[in-house]
């Protein structure tokens, strides 16, 4: 990667709403509304391996700030990843939750003095402890061959949660980001 792309943030602050929820095809729900029925199956082609997504409008005027992405994990663990103020974002965290589970992240936008904007997105997270670092990507072909790097150093993969996710997708590109100690977000691309 070249140098001048390394150093660019991994989120932007979004200027508007339409810019917050730009690329997410969810329908908006306001927080005041009962949450959705599952679909009963796949009638409308969609896997169940697709991610799900959220979008959440609530009144929270004790949040400071006009901004937030955060990570939540299971057992009501809120990761924050970038904030502005420094308020608990409980109140925004319970709002998706009516709708989606942990773990998932989401990005907040106060649209005026009273209300906020979440949109959030189900994650996959896997536990691999020992491994020590931001990110690892590993390129895994059917044949079993593996190219690992981690923090832009090649590396060694000798984690067996790992593999048996790249056993499963082969050929595939794995990207695993950490989010908190042990625990790192999964995204994988099926070559």
């Amino acid at each position: 990667m070249p140098a001048e792309e390394k150093d660019e943030p991994l989120y932007t602050r979004p200027q508007s709403e339409k810019d917050l929820v730009s690329g997410f095809e969810v329908k908006k729900i306001d927080d005041e509304s009962p949450a959705p029925e599952a679909p009963a199956g796949s009638e409308q082609g969609e896997s169940a391996e697709e991610a799900r997504g959220v979008v959440v409008s609530l009144l929270a005027p004790d949040v400071a700030g006009d901004y937030a992405v955060f990570v939540a994990l299971p057992e009501r663990l809120i990761i924050v990843e970038e904030q502005e103020g420094d308020s608990n974002l409980g109140v925004l965290a319970d709002a998706v939750e009516k709708r989606l589970q942990a773990p998932y992240r989401a990005r907040a936008l106060r649209v005026d003095g009273q209300r906020f904007v979440v949109v959030a997105s189900e994650i996959e997270t896997v536990e691999l402890p020992g491994l020590d670092g931001e990110e690892l990507v590993v390129f895994a072909l059917p044949d079993g061959q593996r190219t690992a790097v981690l923090d832009g150093v090649r590396y060694e993969l000798a984690s067996p949660e790992a593999e048996s996710i790249l056993e499963e997708s082969a050929p595939c590109l794995l990207r695993l980001e950490n989010v908190d100690e042990s625990v790192w977000e999964v995204s994988i691309d099926l070559l």
